[in-house]
């Protein structure tokens, strides 16, 4: 389960749908309910639920989150 945040969107995840097999996507929105997923293949986002996600491996996306910090 994740629990995004404004800084979130763009970052990696993986997962899918409940009984389906793991995927790789990008976040592209999220609300309460549901967080969009662009998945690897697809042209438009999908609702998902946070509880069916999980973080990808993403050292850019906590370099990038580094250099905000720091003003870089």
């Amino acid at each position: 389960m994740i629990d995004p945040k404004p800084g979130d969107i763009g970052r990696k995840v993986t997962g899918g749908p409940a009984g389906t097999r793991a995927k790789k996507g990008e976040i592209i929105s999220y609300d309460r309910g549901y967080v969009y997923v662009l998945w690897h293949g697809r042209c438009h986002a999908m609702a998902t639920r946070r509880e069916n996600l999980s973080w990808a491996p993403d050292k850019p996306h906590e370099a990038r989150l580094i250099d905000e910090i720091l003003g870089a």
